[in-house]
């Protein structure tokens, strides 16, 4: 009889990953292709054999920064919020030039609001590209704006009479 799947081939049942820590993995047989109907976009599309981890933040916003530099075979990395069937990208990366080792892995940063659930999905370029990975998971804090009019959205109005309106 063939081997089973790995424990996180289904998006039910994900691999919990944190900071400063690094998860190794293989999307060769038996792995399978879960929630194939997910978004696509970030120039990676959701259509090989792929594994599923979650990473949920500490309650402080945070830059999370997942690396598959170090991976056998020409990987993607998606990132989701949201429920099987139901799932919205928040990040992606097919191909990183950062990767010096191998231009085709992967690397991506995203900001976690620090309490939400974010999906990760390991798969490989297209239905052929499978292998063994590694996956380095970095954090760091996301740094406020020095002040709140950084955005056309909460800009300051600006006096006419030459008053200082604060601004940085």
């Amino acid at each position: 009889t063939p081997p089973p799947p790995p424990s996180n081939d289904n998006f039910a049942t994900p691999i919990a990953v944190s900071c400063g820590n690094v998860y190794t993995g293989d999307t060769s047989a038996p792995a399978t292709l879960d929630e194939d109907n997910a978004p696509d976009g970030f120039g990676a599309d959701l259509d090989a054999p792929n594994l599923w981890y979650s990473f949920t933040g500490s309650g402080a916003p945070q830059t999370v920064t997942l690396d598959l530099c170090g991976s056998s075979y020409d990987t993607s990395v998606l990132v989701y919020t949201g429920t099987s069937g139901n799932l919205t990208l928040v990040a992606a990366n097919d191909d990183d030039g950062t990767c010096t080792s191998n231009a085709t892995n992967s690397k991506l940063s995203f900001n976690s609001d620090g309490v939400t659930t974010y999906y990760i999905t390991v798969e490989g370029y297209n239905v052929g590209n499978v292998g063994a990975f590694t996956m380095n998971v970095t954090c760091a804090a996301v740094k406020p704006p020095a002040v709140n009019n950084q955005d056309c959205g909460t800009a300051l109005t600006v006096n006419v009479d030459g008053t200082d309106t604060n601004s940085d």
